[in-house]
């Protein structure tokens, strides 16, 4: 019982000392204020960060942090997205639900349901819900359920699709039928309606669901959607009409349902965001990214590398037939492939006359991933988002309507169409900010990094020797706000609350001297909780606080540096060196180059920036 007592109180309350030494610390009272904001816009930002990232993929995310920060201070809030998809039938759809599950996690948007549609659509539904669990995003939080057929023809559903994951649970019985999509759409509607809030569609599969939805309930679809994007293709006709494009494989699934639709948005003035493939084939990611999302250790990335693999290889066999019927569409054919999937005229390979790589030959040449819906995935986050990244840059078509007595201009977006092309740096920043946001995303849940609303609350207390003049002590208490009460949770949840604290200290380590002008580096602060542990099983923390006493040593404090706070020259006796390592007994701190050549990792300029 004592033990317990002991390893509750040195979690519940633990004092970190920290040593440093700085040429010059620039700290006045009058400062304290912004420097605490700084300080907790740096703490918060820094939480948010996946570890292991390259730097141009961390970059990606101090420019969505730098984003976030303006909607917060604005007041802008997270936009409510419903998502219609037929995850499972290719990779680039759980790629785009791992996205969304990162801009959700950072408030861009807030997932309110999925409806996965596309035969065996109770398989897709129950699919995407196992890996919305795996992700951290229960039922809850974001409801699933299963769509239409979404085509007139019967899919065939390829053995790679549902099998060989860490997250799928078998389909059985007991589990019960997924909900169906139509009610799912109508109840999330009406709440939308409720709050006076207008949804996101974000339709990446078949246009068959919300066509139908629409079809039956035209008034609430009209007045409550703010924005539709869509992964396909479309054109202004010379009517002036807004038609999809037969191409367009989403459209092709039910090309009646995608002509109604288009002919509902254009009629009823909703913006429309339109990602075509040639957007997705401008700016393929390569093969190691896949690799990387497998090294994270989630399943969703195992999945993802196993399946790309997988399903290219059977692209490519289908490419290969000479009945054109039979391949993914009559212009895919296998020297199509070649030039749009694989490096094959690239590399270097077995000269046999004129011939291609039949099979899997192929498999060594299949490094380009090309991920339609992710595109979409990424663009409903906002053209504040679009344009702080400088990608999809596309162009906006108008079609003026007569709406209510008035015209209306309806604004059609496209990505990139065969009139128009994606320049080199636009390319390399879709690449980067695509692959950051998948990395990052699977990282943040095998890191158990909080969301936006994980924030810390601290405060500041600076204490000068009248003796030395040289010695500052800033005592620095962090908190989890809110108050979050673990009590009640599972203890993985427990857990991952834990975890994202300590990813906050660790954060506070390496930034709380930055304001002061001093660049420090203190990294691998980390709770030992590798297993959820007993005493979080028993009494279920419901509070978490940490003092950090932070030992400034300077040679060339300026004099109007404050000196009325109470003498502190206690306070680096070894027996205050020793009871601060007596008391975070359970925590490890590792302190690299201590004393000397510490590294920057960020600076403060102004109050509010971190970089």
């Amino acid at each position: 019982m004592l033990l317990l007592l002991l390893h509750i109180l040195c979690i519940w309350n633990c004092e970190y000392t920290l040593v440093a030494s700085s040429e010059s610390v620039m700290f006045s009272k009058g400062d304290s204020d912004s420097s605490l904001l700084n300080m907790r816009n740096c703490f918060n930002a820094g939480a948010l960060i996946p570890e292991y990232l390259q730097r141009v993929e961390t970059q990606v995310y101090q420019k969505l942090i730098a984003v976030a920060q303006r909607h917060e201070k604005s007041g802008q809030k997270p936009r409510p997205i419903v998502v219609i998809t037929d995850v499972g039938k290719d990779y680039d759809d759980l790629a785009a639900l791992t996205v969304l599950k990162e801009l959700h996690r950072l408030r861009f948007v807030e997932l309110r349901a999925v409806v996965a549609n596309l035969m065996p659509s109770d398989k897709r539904a129950r699919f995407a819900r196992n890996a919305l669990d795996s992700l951290g995003l229960e039922d809850t939080e974001v409801p699933v359920a299963r769509g239409t057929s979404g085509s007139l023809d019967e899919h065939e559903e390829l053995a790679h699709e549902f099998s060989g994951t860490g997250f799928v649970a078998k389909s059985d019985q007991s589990a019960g039928s997924p909900q169906d999509g139509q009610d799912l759409l109508f109840h999330i509607y009406q709440n939308a309606r409720s709050m006076g809030e207008k949804l996101y569609l974000l339709c990446l599969s078949s246009l068959q669901d919300i066509n139908e939805f629409a079809s039956n309930h035209p008034e609430l679809v009209a007045e409550n959607t703010a924005e539709v994007h869509m992964q396909g293709g479309n054109y202004i006709s010379k009517e002036g009409n807004l038609e999809p494009d037969c191409k367009a494989a989403n459209n092709r699934f039910n090309l009646d349902a995608a002509k109604e639709w288009h002919h509902f948005i254009q009629t009823n003035g909703i913006p429309s965001y339109t990602y075509t493939k040639i957007a997705a084939f401008a700016a393929p990611l390569i093969s190691e990214v896949f690799l990387e999302l497998e090294a994270t250790g989630h399943p969703i990335g195992a999945y993802l590398r196993r399946v790309q693999v997988e399903q290219d290889l059977a692209f490519y066999k289908r490419a290969c037939e000479n009945d054109s019927e039979k391949r993914f569409a009559p212009f895919m054919d296998q020297k199509w492939f070649l030039a749009n999937k694989t490096n094959w005229h690239l590399r270097p390979h077995p000269s046999d006359g004129d011939a291609l790589p039949t099979g899997e030959e192929v498999i060594p040449y299949l490094t380009k991933i090309v991920l339609y819906d992710v595109h979409a995935a990424l663009g409903v986050a906002g053209e504040d988002v679009i344009s702080e990244l400088n990608i999809f840059k596309g162009k906006v078509r108008c079609i003026e309507i007569h709406k209510a007595g008035s015209k209306v201009v309806g604004r059609h977006r496209i990505s990139c169409d065969d009139q128009s092309t994606m320049d080199p740096d636009e390319v390399n920043a879709t690449v980067v900010a695509l692959s950051a946001l998948m990395k990052g995303s699977l990282l943040a849940v095998q890191e158990g990094l909080p969301s936006k609303k994980f924030e810390v609350g601290f405060s500041l207390h600076n204490s000068v020797s009248p003796v030395t003049r040289n010695i500052m002590v800033s005592n620095l208490t962090i908190e989890m706000l809110p108050q979050e009460k673990i009590r009640g949770r599972k203890k993985g949840k427990a857990y991952a609350s834990l975890r994202g604290f300590a990813k906050l200290i660790n954060s506070a380590c390496r930034r709380v001297l930055l304001p002061l002008g001093l660049p420090l580096d203190l990294t691998d602060l980390r709770l030992p909780l590798r297993q959820p542990s007993v005493v979080l099983s028993i009494f279920h923390l419901v509070f978490l606080s940490v003092n950090l006493s932070v030992i400034l040593l300077s040679d060339n404090l300026p004099p109007s540096f404050p000196s009325s706070y109470p003498p502190i020259s206690h306070s680096i006796s070894p027996s205050f060196l020793l009871r601060g390592v007596l008391r975070i007994a359970s925590i490890r701190l590792v302190k690299k180059q201590m004393h000397t050549n510490w590294v920057p990792v960020a600076y403060i300029d102004s109050p509010g920036s971190c970089h």
